[in-house]
């Protein structure tokens, strides 16, 4: 009778604990992969530069222009804002060059994170008279976490000494409208051959919640205070999907079938200037690889001052297109002005429409991780719909996985297909469960993990949904999922189970699962039962009649449950021990370790 109340009193407490929070979370992440996955920065010598100094960011991706820039730790990009001043924009966040946490321990401390620092600047012979000025536009937060008020972004001048000077800095704060700040540089001891400037931020520590956004730098002379213009018409967000539901699928589920393409696709382009401007967009779409033309087209747009306009074109018919296309490639271009702080580089926008082998909702990025809180012994389920219009196989599933502290590396999960689940008086009919896949980051650059079904599936056309199932008990130490926010789909598309029912999410964004069809792929990782921590042994495996437990970890108790954390036996001990299985199903079982009421080890054996 003790070792029921054990089991009941503290699951009943857990529960109505569990019951006053949310089920979904999102919070920072602990690495951009697309930093961690590229090609390593390339070092430039210091070199001088002359007057005027421009960038707004939209030369390069990944890494910081080496003409302009010495250093590598902000992040280039065009997704971390809802609506950048030009495209392309300069992160700094508490992500180190490599693309991880500076103090991955999560000291809990304020420290200076990222810095972008200039060229050195040749202001040698230049004068107060000269009126030389120092602008840029920031942002805090955009599409990631808010930075807290004590989490700074600072400006820095180098005089004539070698010290660095703070001029500026800006607290904390909310997401809010991209402001434009003016420094004068006139002070004799800045006007030196080797003048430089530098961004730093102050961050926390551990995860990614610090982000702040910097675009459009310029220093030149005979500027004043008021010389907020820009006088430069550019792209600004990655243009639309020619897709109408997803932002990549196969070729053959939509060469054919007009409910798939979207109504128009388009482009969003904004006028920095002071006055009302027509600008002309230019458009041509491309069938890859061979390059075949699509649509070459051209709009008119009118556009008031700092707003963001769309320019639309009419979808072109897709007869040309073929079941061997991979890509439908969109090139925007606008004419450039003849003005000299009309910056060139963001005069071409380009968006590729990929027709893979997967359907995907997101856009390739990750600004936010995405988790599930589940209810004690119960399991974590996600859950994706897609739809196939023709009929076809389903390989297996991709997924963006975020890391986390400590790391997720080695979590068991299955991956399980639904024709349908428990949602609006249905029920869950579970058409494939692949058991005990283990979680592995990837060094591919699109940083997802492919995980293959041993029997692939052939469906024929309708609805299903796809996702992971997570071991009961998993707490707070649930599986992170790469979240884009630039993409808003998990409110139709994206279910959750984790009290015993499903239920549509509420998330904002796209959590980055991709099922996976057709062709057969190379997983990330052959599937195997394997036990999840090295720390515990679980033999004979399989086994038919009882299992052995070895381990030399400190426990409470030790549970056997099957993947829907339905109890098989539990028994409060702290030694290892021989346990009678020839009453189980056969099947695939975990074993988890108990320690004050939490899951600290798990391995699985399979029941001949």
């Amino acid at each position: 009778m003790k070792n029921k109340l054990f089991l009941i009193v503290p699951v009943a407490l857990l529960f109505c604990f569990y019951k006053s929070f949310a089920q979904e979370h999102v919070k920072g992440l602990c690495q951009n992969i697309e930093i961690k996955n590229a090609v390593p920065f390339i070092q430039h010598h210091t070199r001088a530069i002359n007057l005027p100094f421009i960038d707004d960011f939209s030369s390069t991706q990944i890494w910081p222009n080496i003409n302009n820039w010495k250093d590598s730790d902000v992040y280039i990009n065009n997704t971390f804002s809802p609506q950048p001043i030009t495209k392309g924009i300069a992160t700094l966040d508490a992500l180190n060059s490599s693309g991880n946490s500076y103090y991955p321990n999560g000291q809990f401390i304020k420290y200076y994170a990222d810095s972008l620092t200039s060229q050195e600047i040749n202001l040698q012979g230049k004068t107060a008279a000269d009126s030389i000025y120092l602008s840029f536009y920031f942002q805090p937060q955009g599409l990631g976490f808010s930075p807290e008020p004590g989490d700074s972004l600072l400006l820095f001048l180098k005089t004539n000494t070698g010290a660095w000077v703070k001029t500026w800095s800006a607290p904390g704060n909310a997401l809010q409208p991209w402001s434009q700040v003016m420094i004068a540089v006139t002070a004799t001891n800045y006007l030196h051959s080797t003048f430089q400037f530098r961004f730093v931020n102050i961050a926390s520590p551990n995860t990614n919640d610090d982000v702040w956004n910097i675009d459009y730098v310029r220093i030149a002379v005979n500027r004043t205070k008021l010389d907020t213009v820009l006088n430069d018409v550019s792209f600004t967000s990655a243009p639309s999907s020619v897709f109408a539901n997803y932002t990549a699928m196969p070729a053959r589920q939509f060469v054919g079938f007009p409910q798939e393409q979207a109504g128009n696709f388009s482009a969003y382009i904004k006028n920095n200037k002071v006055s009302i401007t027509n600008a002309v967009v230019n458009v041509r779409a491309t069938q890859e690889p061979l390059s075949t033309i699509l649509k070459i087209d051209s709009t008119s747009v009118t556009m008031i001052a700092n707003v963001e306009e769309t320019a639309d074109f009419n979808l072109y018919n897709t007869v040309g297109l073929t079941n061997t296309a991979k890509n439908i490639k969109h090139t925007y271009f606008i004419k450039p002005s003849s003005s000299p702080t009309d910056i060139k580089t963001n005069d071409t926008i380009i968006k590729n429409n990929e027709l893979k082998d997967f359907f995907a909702y997101d856009d390739g990025s990750a600004e936010q991780a995405y988790f599930l809180f589940a209810a004690p012994n119960l399991p974590a389920n996600t859950a994706l719909q897609f739809h196939l219009n023709i009929a076809d196989s389903v390989q297996g599933l991709a997924i963006r996985f975020a890391s986390q502290v400590p790391s997720g590396a080695g979590k068991l999960f299955s991956v399980v297909l639904y024709k349908t689940l428990g949602v609006s008086s249905a029920s869950q009919q579970v058409l494939y469960q692949q058991d005990f896949n283990t979680l592995q980051y990837t060094n591919d650059r699109e940083g997802f993990s492919y995980y293959k079904f041993d029997n692939a599936q052939y469906l024929d056309t309708g609805v299903y949904y796809i996702g992971v199932l997570q071991p009961a008990n998993s707490g707070s130490d649930s599986i992170y999922f790469g979240l884009d926010i630039n993409n808003n789909t998990n409110l139709n598309k994206l279910f959750y189970n984790v009290d015993g029912s499903w239920q549509a999410s509420g998330t904002q964004g796209s959590i980055m699962l991709r099922p996976l069809v057709g062709n057969v792929f190379n997983p990330t990782a052959i599937h195997t039962v394997k036990q999840a921590i090295d720390k515990l042994v679980v033999f004979p495996n399989p086994a038919e009649n009882a299992v052995t437990i070895e381990t030399n970890k400190n426990f409470d108790a030790i549970i056997i449950t099957d993947l829907q954390g339905k109890v098989f036996y539990f028994n409060k001990t702290k030694s290892a021990k021989n346990i009678n299985i020839s009453s189980m199903q056969p099947g695939m079982y975990s074993v988890q370790l108990i320690s004050n009421n939490k899951v600290i080890s798990q391995a699985a054996f399979l029941k001949k």
